[in-house]
């Protein structure tokens, strides 16, 4: 018999990884000294007293404020060893591999039904473990909850487990996604309680379960920090804002907001404001607001009343695709144009003409970790696609998030 084709020969990278209960010394070294950077810096606070009765197996839920909540949530509920559902990306290497799945992490590709995702909380479960979701998906840029997707009511039912909520306050104050050049020290709390028991999963319909979810981890850093005066001095800076709030809320132009230090401004009308020590903003305009997420919120209220059937926003792009190891390779470029059925892409990639069409009511998300950038899966490739003005990049990502609620009434 002849030498199989490199293509068709098995590789360790393509066995479904199973998920394990996490090494408990290797678990207990890592939270120590987590803990004591959490505790220390951010004066880590954690009340569990709401499910000191609650014995595993059980799923938790946590919100997304910023990239490391994985590591607040195993600090917050050790000695509870938890399972973290993780990005297929992270798994390509041999060690980083063989290390994630030490502590009890398992991977879950993006874009596509996971089967294999569900078979390990399943298993997890069955164990006696405890699997930890991040209904968002990702971290939030703007301090405030994502879009959830309304399957995630489907995927508690199946599980038949009790559901609890690990909720955070203050992480996206010390580690805001959109400067994270330093940290800022400040304080962190976390508090678990109960969402649902595993009988309560069987009477309620699908969209009790979704809105219960929704509400639970909804939140709102910036309001949380005014609200408590959490001063994070160092540094004071609102540089990196101006991505996401890139609609002057005086003259309603678009990408002319710029940062300097502390202070926002725009520069077609003058309007200004400047961020203290609380993350409050403080204008003399007569049109403002106090809060980035507030801000967020007038450009979502904005664009979602500009919606209509004849609706269409396009910006030239680069393509870049995205490795298994998570690098990004020049393929093309083109145009990448929403409206309200499709996300499109035209252009030239590899000497040959494109066209990318991608349903807009299959996801409510572009994935997106750098500032530049977002993601989509085309024919089976995942790219990296950049604007050629970097701040389209939060108008992309919002469009795609308020066509999807238009078009799923039942996405909140």
């Amino acid at each position: 018999m002849g030498e199989m084709p490199a293509q068709m020969k098995p590789s360790k990278a393509q066995k479904p990884i199973i998920a394990r209960k996490p090494n408990a010394i290797i678990y207990a070294i890592a939270n120590a000294l987590v803990s004591l950077f959490l505790r220390v810096a951010f004066h880590l606070k954690v009340d569990l007293s709401a499910i000191r009765g609650l014995e595993p197996p059980y799923l938790l839920l946590c919100n997304h404020s910023c990239n490391l909540d994985f590591l607040i949530s195993a600090v917050a509920m050790y000695p509870q060893k938890l399972n973290f559902m993780s990005a297929a990306l992270y798994f390509q290497n041999p060690l980083l591999a063989w290390l994630l799945t030490l502590m009890g992490c398992f991977p879950k590709r993006q874009f596509v039904s996971d089967v294999q995702s569900v078979r390990n909380i399943l298993r997890l479960l069955k164990s006696g473990a405890v699997p930890v979701l991040y209904p968002s998906g990702q971290s939030s840029f703007t301090g405030m909850d994502t879009l959830i997707d309304p399957s995630i009511s489907k995927l508690l039912r199946v599980a038949g487990a009790p559901v609890a909520v690990l909720y955070t306050d203050g992480a996206h104050t010390g580690f805001p996604k959109w400067n994270m050049k330093r940290l800022r020290p400040t304080r962190i709390t976390s508090k678990a309680f109960q969402l649902f028991t595993a009988e309560e999963l069987d009477t309620l319909d699908d969209q009790t379960i979704y809105r219960r979810v929704v509400e639970a981890l909804a939140f709102d850093d910036c309001a949380w920090q005014k609200k408590n005066k959490i001063a994070a001095k160092k540094p004071r800076c609102a540089e990196g804002l101006e991505q996401l709030l890139f609609l002057c809320p005086a003259c309603e132009k678009e990408f002319t907001i710029q940062a300097h230090g502390s202070r926002l401004s725009c520069a077609h009308c003058g309007y200004e404001a400047k961020m203290d020590e609380y993350g409050t903003l403080h204008t003399a305009a007569k049109k403002g607001f106090d809060t980035a997420t507030a801000w967020y919120r007038f450009e979502r209220e904005y664009y979602r009343g500009k919606l209509s059937p004849d609706f269409c926003y396009k910006e030239p792009v680069k393509l870049f695709k995205i490795t298994k190891q998570g690098k990004l390779v020049p393929a093309g470029e083109g145009e990448a144009l929403i409206n309200m059925a499709a996300f499109e892409i035209k252009g030239a990639m590899d000497g040959e003409k494109i066209h990318f069409v991608i349903d807009n009511s299959l996801s409510g998300v572009f994935p997106h970790e750098k500032r530049t950038c977002f993601e989509v899966m085309a024919e089976g490739q995942l790219y990296a696609v950049a604007p050629e003005n970097p701040r389209a990049v939060f108008k992309f990502i919002l469009l795609k998030e308020e066509i999807f609620r238009a078009l799923r009434p039942e996405a909140i």
